[in-house]
């Protein structure tokens, strides 16, 4: 899959996923390479809930990593993200299937 293709596939899984809001966090996550929550949202302008609820859906659908770091002097856990394309392929195959089987359902209650 060429680089272009694969930005295509990856904004548009982003947008089934969460909207334009996960289209504009995914495109300041790969433009930063690695960011929080919190610097996601001061660079795209969308609430840093709905942010993390958007790197959590990308989280889920194995289309985000995260390392966690703890702050010695606070104690404070922070996350920072970046976005994993290596599975995408799988992803889109497995979301085709997916969309093939309810339509296959459709059809078979028809």
């Amino acid at each position: 899959m060429g680089r272009d293709k694969k930005n295509t596939a990856l904004l548009d899984m982003a947008r089934d996923i969460g909207g334009d809001e996960a289209v504009e966090v995914v495109k300041a996550l790969e433009k930063k390479g690695e960011a929080t929550d919190e610097e996601l949202a001061e660079l795209t302008g969308v609430r840093v809930n709905t942010v993390r609820k958007m790197l959590y859906a990308l989280y889920d659908a194995k289309l985000a990593t995260m390392r966690r770091v703890r702050d010695d002097e606070t104690g404070w856990y922070y996350y920072y993200w970046r976005i994993d394309t290596k599975r995408l392929p799988e992803v889109i195959r497995t979301r085709k299937l997916q969309e093939l089987e309810k339509l296959k359902q459709m059809l078979q209650e028809e």
